[in-house]
């Protein structure tokens, strides 16, 4: 005869449903319970509550959980933490969650790159383990943040990363109480895109010799990103066409960029003297695929040394692809083609950055 039903006929209820429970670690409705340990529906149902009363003391290393009429027992989660970083170090415990959530989310390459980055550094600030952390320190992380001079925009990109990092950490049931659901994203400030004025292109142009000059000539003329630039391949120019595939801009999408023909020419001596075989299109001092990091490298340099007074970036370049385009008459629609926007209201900001533009048009129409 099963064990638990002579415990049953034995002692009271209580014990014998809390044993079978403990023992069999399964999911079972009151009516299999009643049946097992030959007790009535009742008389389970009454034990289940005595059970219930005497989990939720916060002393317990149990909860009784119920969903769909279906009941069992569960270690408390804070337990469970402390025997696992009692036997495991944190910093371990949360690289193996950081690495089940990005294999998980499936991220785009660089997408996946920025939240490994943020994720290991907040990793390996935080004095727990990534599961056991609270609210008030998530706060405080994000205040060491500000602290290194990020930006109100920086600390809700920040944030919008640990929000979908712990969501998952609760979905999976891996903490049962999100130390995000109190933290609030910052509001993010809508600022006007900084870009070149004619003379500072000039200075730059006159200043690039070497990769720099095609680094510049192909950001300013075509208006890519830094990442779509280093992703590029030789099979994506076409120098008949003047033009670059992009495979994998933002968003996964692709599209096609134009590129001056001052961009062409300097671009098809630049790899007539490459003496190697390799895919991509802009090679490093190491024989390597450039780094996103070495791109911004030369571009700031280039903008040292033309003598401009302020940090030059390859999206600064992009800002005054799309600014000088617009000054011009291009149009806007025109525009957000070339840049790959989305929607139209992104380019739309570009459209407010010169006054004395607005100035022109308005009197092209009202002299």
């Amino acid at each position: 005869m099963n064990n638990a039903v002579l415990l049953a006929r034995t002692i009271d209820c209580l014990p014998a449903v809390e044993a079978l429970l403990y023992v069999e670690r399964e999911r079972h409705d009151v009516a299999t319970i009643a049946q097992r340990l030959g007790a009535t529906d009742k008389e389970v149902r009454r034990t289940l509550i005595e059970l219930e009363e005497r989990y939720d003391e916060l002393e317990s290393g149990l909860v009784l959980k119920w969903e769909g009429g279906k009941v069992w027992l569960e270690p408390r989660h804070k337990y469970v933490q402390l025997l696992f970083e009692a036997e495991h170090d944190k910093d371990k415990r949360s690289e193996d969650l950081i690495v089940k959530f990005l294999s998980a989310k499936n991220l785009r390459q660089m997408t996946q790159k920025r939240y490994d980055g943020l994720l290991r550094r907040y990793a390996k600030w935080l004095s727990v383990s990534v599961d056991s952390a609270t609210t008030d320190d998530v706060r405080s992380f994000l205040d060491h943040e500000r602290q290194r001079g990020n930006c109100t925009n920086t600390i809700a990109s920040k944030v919008h990363v640990l929000c979908s990092f712990y969501g998952w950490l609760f979905r999976e049931g891996i903490i049962l109480k999100n130390p995000m659901d109190r933290i609030e994203s910052p509001k993010e400030t809508k600022s006007h895109p900084k870009f070149l004025t004619y003379e500072e292109i000039e200075k730059m142009r006159e200043t690039a010799t070497g990769v720099r000059k095609v680094l510049f000539e192909v950001f300013y003329s075509s208006g890519i990103r830094v990442s779509e630039m280093v992703g590029l391949d030789r099979r994506d120019y076409n120098p008949i066409e003047k033009t670059l595939h992009i495979r994998d801009g933002k968003g996964g999408k692709e599209r096609t960029a134009w590129i001056s023909t001052r961009a062409n020419m300097i671009l098809q001596d630049y790899l007539k003297n490459r003496t190697d075989d390799e895919p991509w299109l802009i090679r490093s001092n190491f024989g390597k695929r450039m780094s996103k990091e070495s791109v911004e490298r030369h571009i700031r340099i280039l903008g040292e040394k033309a003598g401009l007074k302020r940090r030059v970036t390859p999206h600064m370049l992009r800002h005054s692809f799309a600014t000088h385009l617009l000054d011009a008459g291009t149009p806007i629609e025109l525009v957000q083609f070339l840049l790959g926007h989305e929607s139209v209201r992104t380019t739309q900001i570009y459209a407010h950055t010169n006054p004395h533009n607005t100035h022109y048009f308005y009197r092209r129409v009202f002299s």
